[in-house]
């Protein structure tokens, strides 16, 4: 009987967690992955077998180097735009107005009905 075990290597585990970073999906990750007893890609089981760390850290370590380049370009480089974004994201500011219409609004219909009245009389 032939031995099936997939026995990942280093470069394997790069791979894969670049690829995660990258937000590439684990079944397309694991197309890319042969294990070379069977010269099949391996199992979406297989893969969270052996690969269960890269796959949960590789999209995090990616959004730090973004937000490590990100926070960079606003402050070391007075990016405004990075700055503005990071101020609406980060912080919370906004652009936009908030009105507060609150409060009754009360109408006379007798003075409706006068209004009325002077309009169609050409008053």
């Amino acid at each position: 009987m032939p031995n099936n075990n997939y026995e990942p290597t280093e470069q394997d585990r790069k791979t894969v967690e670049r690829m995660a970073s990258y937000g590439i999906k684990v079944d397309e990750i694991c197309q890319c992955l042969i294990n070379p007893h069977t010269n099949e890609p391996i199992s979406r089981q297989t893969a969270y077998k052996y690969f269960r760390q890269e796959l949960n850290v590789g999209m995090t370590k990616a959004n730090l180097k973004v937000a490590e380049s990100l926070f960079k370009s606003a402050v070391d480089r007075e990016n405004v735009t990075a700055q503005i974004w990071w101020t609406k994201s980060r912080m919370g500011w906004s652009e936009t107005n908030k009105l507060d219409h609150g409060g009754e609004i009360k109408i006379s219909w007798d003075a409706m009905d006068q209004a009325i009245e002077k309009y169609e009389n050409g008053e």
